[in-house]
């Protein structure tokens, strides 16, 4: 190892040194026929000879791209005023985004667009290798798939495949279709019973006037009650000593509602304090009321009331049923009401129109029966 006078010292570990990597040729000599071969080219190695540095002949063939040259742009000419606003237009587009409600409208005509087109007869058909195994299975466009004819003697083939319906509530299969069923009926039936402007007038006064008398029977069977009242526990009250049957026709359906009724809030009543309590149903509980609460819930003082296991009054009365009461209901609220104006009349010389009991039956100074005869 000579040094010469001036070189930078290289204190580097000695390392075998590799020369450096041949300039790759483009061109080969070809040795001309007069002149041996081996005076012009050069002995060549095997591979396994070369250095680690000098790359395989096959690796010769892969591009260099740190050497790559990229062209220049090829220059275009003047941009005319249509390009130009067309360009500006794009790029305004591109700046400003689409709203939800845009977005949802361009997405739902795309899907429309792509359900409406047939893949048996777009033209990308000829490409599509499901059609083609079809065909090879014996499939033709236009036919169906499956049997050709059922055992009822009918063609029932499919000739288009099903279509698919996007659905985008909560409702269960099958749910519109019977919804629109129950319309269209409900529409038909409304076209069979199509009313004129004055046929529903005159529906809707006939209604109004039944209810109307219906809250006048009602008044009258109040005002029976109390006349009638002998302190058996009628004329308001839930209890009551005498049968059901036993009491006037007039006024027993409103007697028997109230006491359906209480019974019904009694039953509530007692649901509900066996949801808070943790004792058996059929326990004494008559010690944590009250004497108010007994008799409002019409406990007699020293009774044992089992929870699930009272028996209310009269609730024999309704196993048999009360056909005098059901005769009487079937009647029309016009008769029911002037039969029981005609009762009180005669029985306690009470006018229901005039509010007033006469000290006689002459009944001086009432117009009479009618209700258009008071004015």
């Amino acid at each position: 190892m000579s040094l010469k006078r001036g070189a930078p010292l290289n204190l580097s570990p000695s390392s075998p040194t590799s020369p450096p990597p041949p300039k790759r040729q483009h061109h080969k000599l070809t040795p001309s026929p007069s002149s041996p071969a081996s005076s012009h080219t050069p002995p060549k190695q095997p591979p396994s000879e070369l250095p680690p540095s000098v790359p395989a002949p096959e690796e010769d063939e892969e591009d260099d791209y740190m050497n790559m040259t990229i062209p220049d742009p090829t220059p275009t000419g003047p941009e005319s005023y249509t390009e130009r606003l067309k360009r500006k237009q794009r790029a305004a587009e591109l700046a400003q985004p689409k709203s939800k409600t845009e977005l949802a409208r361009i997405e739902k005509q795309k899907r429309d667009e792509a359900l409406a087109k047939s893949l048996l007869s777009h033209q990308s058909a000829g490409t599509n290798k499901g059609l083609k195994m079809m065909k090879r299975m014996g499939f033709t466009p236009g036919s169906g798939l499956g049997r050709k004819q059922w055992d009822n003697g009918m063609d029932e083939a499919r000739l288009e495949p099903i279509g698919v319906h996007v659905k985008s509530d909560r409702g269960g299969i099958g749910l519109e279709k019977a919804t629109s069923d129950k319309m269209k009926d409900a529409a038909a039936g409304f076209g069979a019973e199509q009313l004129s402007p004055e046929e529903y007038r005159e529906r809707v006064r006939i209604e109004a006037e039944e209810a109307r008398m219906e809250a006048q029977f009602c008044g009258a069977q109040k005002v029976c009650e109390k006349f009638e009242d002998t302190g058996d526990g009628l004329g308001g009250s839930a209890q009551r000593s005498v049968p059901l049957k036993s009491i006037n026709v007039f006024w027993r359906g409103l007697v028997k509602a109230r006491e359906e009724k209480e019974r019904a809030r009694k039953m509530k009543y007692e649901m509900l304090q066996s949801l808070d309590s943790p004792r058996l149903p059929g326990y004494d509980r008559d010690h944590e009321l009250d004497h108010e609460d007994k008799v409002a819930l019409g406990i007699a003082p020293g009774r044992v009331r089992k929870l699930g296991m009272t028996v209310e009054d009269g609730a024999e009365d309704e196993i048999d049923e009360d056909e005098e009461l059901a005769g009487f209901d079937a009647l029309g609220v016009k008769e029911r009401l002037e039969r029981i104006v005609e009762y009180l009349r005669s029985k306690h010389r009470y006018c229901f129109w005039c509010k007033y009991q006469y000290p006689d039956e002459q009944m001086e100074g009432c117009p009479g029966l009618e209700e258009d005869l008071h004015g």
